[in-house]
């Protein structure tokens, strides 16, 4: 990048946590910054506190808001339980919490983002173990790191004892959670996989530990995601095939988008069977809107186009997609139903690139002409031929996905990796076996799409249309070594070239007096060697990715060039892209004067690592974080007030809970990146988000109390 940059850097305002905690300014200049610093140090955040009067309707009988928290734990018994010091006074969650209070039956909360969800649940689960000594209380959540950032926030917010509050995840044993379960412990968390197992209705079904009876509220964090054979879907279907006595709220952000939605997730929440539940009919699950209206998004649309260095590989591997399509759509002329169905795999975008449908669609295409074909021997050969077409298809769009949806080096990282394993192997020509061809075992399942390329002749054509592309991308960087064979063969030179080791270095990496160490093997030595070419690739002065990529680099580097307050989150799909672009970032801009960054994936990182992580965001030691769709898990992150996002999530409801990552007390930026390709998804996106929340507007009962009287 040539922008100039003063050596005279204005002064980088403080955080606002100086004037009230967790509460952020956003991208505005130094002066306005400080001007709502002053601001928010004379005014109330939340202007219904001020209020003297504030009035709710609660099933159908005027209900006055308690005007401090403590009045409230007061007026509903909990004055035991609550920690009134530190539990902050929201008008709109007590509102809430009163209508919950007022009923027994199964609910749902929708709970804007940043509406403080977990403490309504948290002040909810106050009131069972207020009432009752022995009663039980379980909080479901869905990842581990979840399960401990709300169980700190239940030791802020209420005065149980240690030995009261326990963690069940994964990595709890069985024999611990039994344990547990039989204790005294009253306010469990868990993540819904954990309580599945416990249960016994989980795949292995094992002899369950645990007894539901014995819990009088669970509470389901991210009950949007409990659908069909979802962990938390499980749960709720066996509480209500057990007709026991325990009582379900669930919290989202957007608890379903539509009727159908709606209707499967409320009929599981019903304590009524299916059969008793009319087409419209769920009068006995209460629908709540929580909105403490604080947060206010702006949602900044950036339209992006491809460049020549990505046009002119993805034309090359184009060329083998459409005559791949071309030869299956040919090949069943004889069947006009499959060759419809055919056509329909591929088709153009309004940039004139091309779009396959997804592996498992065209998987799922082959697995019908399986089914559909007669099995004729003499037909068979020609069948199971044009079923390697479609899967060959299949791939080559992926891979044609990955060069125009998310940039250069993913394209090389994917193909290079599986280029380099390919050439581990080779195919004995008699009997078509797989043999390892150097040192390790060949594992089964790896590289087949190469294995398919050499063994069919008839598919030779696109392994050079892919290995083409790979060379065009490839020039220039170290990554177009891979199809050097020889070099791929001796994994060692290459190796050792790649990562600059001297012989001793070398050998002191990998041999212990003279054998290779143990754990050592052609694929963990591949590993390494494309870990070392992509901070090599990161580093570089002179690479440009994609323009996803460079533009989501420009406004990271805005935010910290012009010294803007709050810390930036940065969204990819894929992890080993998001590491990519955490360390092309870092080097980029060193002199930003950058301190770290951090990558978090829940699938890839241990979840200490990612909690971690997310504590030295929010505390504002790191200033960008990049992250995987681990950022929509619910995730509390403070100190964020900017969202990159280098790709459209696929369903509307994900991008509501991306935009929840940031202004969840102030304000919030979310800049959508969008290709010519992905704008059909994109204004798809906005519409279902849209629609889903006039839906729920119309469908929940909306609780914000003012100071005038509003029916709830």
């Amino acid at each position: 990048m040539s922008l100039e940059h003063s050596r005279q850097l204005p002064e980088r305002p403080p955080h606002i946590t100086e004037v009230k905690a967790n509460t952020l300014y956003t991208a505005l200049s130094v002066k306005e910054g400080k001007e709502i610093v002053s601001t928010v140090a004379q005014q109330s955040l939340f202007p219904d506190e001020d209020a003297q009067t504030s009035v709710v309707k609660v099933r159908g009988y005027e209900r006055e808001i308690p005007k401090t928290i403590e009045e409230f734990a007061i007026q509903s018994g909990r004055e035991k339980i609550l920690r009134t010091k530190t539990f902050r006074f929201i008008p709109g969650q007590i509102a809430a919490l009163l209508e919950l209070d007022a009923s027994e039956q199964n609910a749902v909360v929708a709970a804007s983002t940043g509406a403080g969800k977990s403490y309504v649940a948290l002040a909810l689960a106050a009131k069972y173990l207020q009432e009752e000594d022995h009663s039980k209380v379980l909080y479901i959540t869905r990842q581990k790191p979840l399960v401990e950032q709300v169980m700190r926030d239940a030791q802020h917010s209420l005065t149980l004892a240690a030995g009261d509050m326990a963690a069940l995840t994964g990595t709890t044993p069985a024999s611990k959670r039994k344990t547990i379960y039989a204790s005294n412990a009253r306010l469990l968390f868990a993540t819904p996989q954990t309580i599945q197992n416990d249960l016994g209705i989980g795949r292995g079904k094992n002899a369950p530990i645990l007894d539901l009876s014995s819990v009088s509220l669970v509470i389901v964090d991210e009950v949007h995601k409990s659908r069909g054979r979802d962990a938390a879907a499980c749960i709720l279907e066996h509480v209500k095939n057990e007709e026991i006595n325990t009582r379900v709220v669930g919290f989202s952000a957007t608890p379903y988008m539509n009727e159908n939605e709606q209707r499967e997730l409320l009929t599981k929440l019903s304590r009524k069977t299916d059969l008793d539940i009319g087409k419209k009919e769920f009068r006995d699950v209460e629908r709540i809107l929580l909105d403490v209206g604080v947060g206010t998004k702006h949602y900044i649309k950036h339209d992006v186009t491809l460049t020549l260095p990505i046009r002119a590989p993805a034309k090359t591997l184009e060329q083998g997609i459409t005559d791949c399509h071309q030869k299956i759509v040919r090949a069943l002329s004889g069947f006009p139903d499959l060759a419809q169905e055919a056509e329909q795999l591929m088709s153009w975008n309004e940039d004139r690139t091309v779009r396959v449908k997804g592996e498992h669609e065209t998987s799922h295409f082959a697995r019908v002409l399986r089914n559909a074909i007669e099995n004729d021997k003499k037909k068979l050969p020609w069948r199971d031929n044009l079923i390697d077409h479609v899967y060959v298809l299949g791939a080559l769009g992926r891979y044609h996905h990955y060069l125009t949806q998310t940039g250069r080096f993913f394209f090389l990282d994917r193909v290079g990796r599986e280029f380099a394993e390919a050439q581990l192997v080779h195919v004995e020509s008699s009997t078509g076996k797989i043999v390892p061809a150097m040192f390790g075992a060949g594992r089964d399942g790896q590289n087949w799409f190469y294995r398919m390329l050499s063994i069919n002749p008839d598919l030779g054509i696109y392994k050079r249309h892919l290995e083409a592309a790979y060379r065009d991308v490839a020039k220039g960087t170290e990554y177009e070594h891979i199809l050097n064979r020889d070099e791929v063969r001796n994994i060692f030179d290459l190796t050792k070239k790649i990562s600059g080791l001297d012989s001793k270095g070398f050998e002191k990496a990998y041999f212990d007096n003279g054998s290779m160490q143990k754990g050592v093997t052609a694929g963990s030595m591949i590993k390494e060697m494309f870990q070392q070419l992509q901070t090599n690739l990161a580093q570089s002065k002179t690479f440009y990715d994609h323009p996803l990529t460079e533009k989501a680099i420009s406004i990271l580097e805005a935010h910290l060039r012009y010294r803007r307050p709050g810390n930036v989150l940065l969204h990819s799909k894929y992890f080993s892209d998001a590491v990519f672009l955490a360390e092309h970032a870092e080097h980029r801009l060193k002199r930003y004067g950058i301190r770290s960054h951090a990558v978090a994936g829940g699938k890839y990182m241990n979840h200490r690592e990612c909690r971690e992580l997310l504590e030295n965001f929010g505390a504002g030691e790191v200033d960008f974080m990049v992250g995987t769709s681990f950022l929509t898990e619910g995730h509390h992150i403070p100190g964020a007030n900017t969202l990159v996002m280098k790709h459209q999530p696929s369903r509307g409801d994900e991008l509501q809970q991306f935009m929840g990552r940031v202004g969840r007390e102030w304000k919030g930026f979310i800049h959508g990146l969008v290709l010519p390709a992905s704008r059909g998804v994109f204004f798809a996106n906005q519409q279902k988000m849209k629609r889903a929340n006039q839906f729920i507007q119309s469908d929940f009962r909306r609780i914000i109390p003012r100071k005038d009287v509003i029916e709830s």
